[in-house]
């Protein structure tokens, strides 16, 4: 009898240990199923772009370029002084250079570049000479800079805050709501420089020369 109850109790260790060895078929197959159990590695969230940056008021600012002393300035052109002749200006230039005479002006004409370059070029500029002597020089482009380095397409504000009391504001003759801003010279000379802006206050064309050349609105003509 001893025995059997022996027997009897190792019986029943071994089913209650085979019971409880693995869990049940529902809970197994959770544990292997992969596609029920969670990422090791979760992907981030994807960031948020930035937003774009906003102009703030104030930050459109006109065209500039580098004004050459050496070359623009109220005395003349480079080398050519204001009242020199034809061969002075073909000088400082130093590029070929065609005479452009109305009918009738004959006292007046320019000297043009050669060949003439299409509208709105970089680089457009003529030469006026009257009674012989070189008087005024045109510029409709953005080569070369008049003096504050203001080109064509800078702002008529700019200018203004650039050169203050010195300038001298007129209607333009032909652009509504254009206008000419005449600047005088800071050291005394006895030319002016002209800038002719747009309605949109924008520069379109600038000249310097002596009066009374510097102010003929149409040129020669």
């Amino acid at each position: 009898m001893p025995h059997a109850k022996v027997l009897t109790c190792v019986l029943l260790a071994a089913a209650l240990g085979a019971c409880s060895a693995a869990p049940s078929g529902d809970a197994a197959s959770v544990a292997t199923n992969p596609a029920e159990a969670p990422p090791a590695n979760p992907e981030p969230a994807a960031a948020t772009p930035a937003p774009a940056a906003v102009p703030t008021p104030g930050q459109a600012k006109g065209l500039r370029g580098e004004h050459d002393a050496g070359v623009v300035n109220f005395r003349g052109f480079g080398p050519a002084s204001f009242g020199d002749g034809e061969e002075r200006v073909r000088q400082a230039w130093g590029r070929p250079l065609q005479p452009y005479t109305l009918a009738g002006t004959e006292l007046c004409y320019y000297l043009e570049m050669d060949p003439r370059p299409a509208h709105g070029a970089d680089e457009i500029v003529a030469f006026m000479l009257e009674g012989s002597k070189f008087v005024r020089y045109d510029v409709y482009g953005r080569v070369p800079a008049a003096p504050g380095g203001f080109v064509v397409g800078s702002l008529a504000s700019e200018v203004l805050a650039t050169f203050g009391s010195r300038v001298e504001e007129q209607p333009h003759k032909y652009l509504p709501g254009g206008r000419y801003l005449v600047v005088t010279p800071e050291y005394g000379e006895a030319a002016r420089l002209v800038f002719e802006v747009d309605a949109e206050g924008r520069v379109v064309q600038w000249r310097i020369g002596l009066p009374p050349q510097v102010f003929y609105v149409e040129g020669c003509a």
